[in-house]
């Protein structure tokens, strides 16, 4: 299956032909390039082999989004924090997952 192909199907699976219908091949393109880079960031958990080699933990916010931190951060009302000194860096996006405040790990 060729790219082209392989477009059309995860449009017809998502249910989002409105979305290119009519568009060029080029404007087709930059929504597929948009789409499956939202879709990469839609991630379980990030894994460590991506992780900045600073990075000492991770964490998931209320809302899903994944930082890598350089020092232990505390637990907030919504968040995790450790200062304005320390390194902090997104790492990935898990819209809808329940559980936020268990997701503080370790670098293995």
């Amino acid at each position: 299956m060729n790219s082209r192909e392989q477009f059309d199907k995860f449009v017809e699976e998502k249910g989002l032909a409105r979305c290119v219908s009519g568009k060029s091949d080029e404007d087709r393109g930059l929504v597929a390039f948009w789409l499956f880079w939202q879709a990469s960031r839609a991630c379980a958990t990030p894994e460590w082999e991506h992780a900045p080699d600073w990075a000492n933990w991770l964490a998931m916010d209320v809302e899903g989004r994944w930082y890598w931190f350089a020092e232990k951060p505390e637990q907030r009302s919504a968040t995790w924090a450790n200062g304005w000194a320390t390194r902090v860096s997104e790492a990935g996006l898990t819209p809808g997952r329940s559980g936020w405040a268990e997701t503080l790990e370790p670098r293995p």
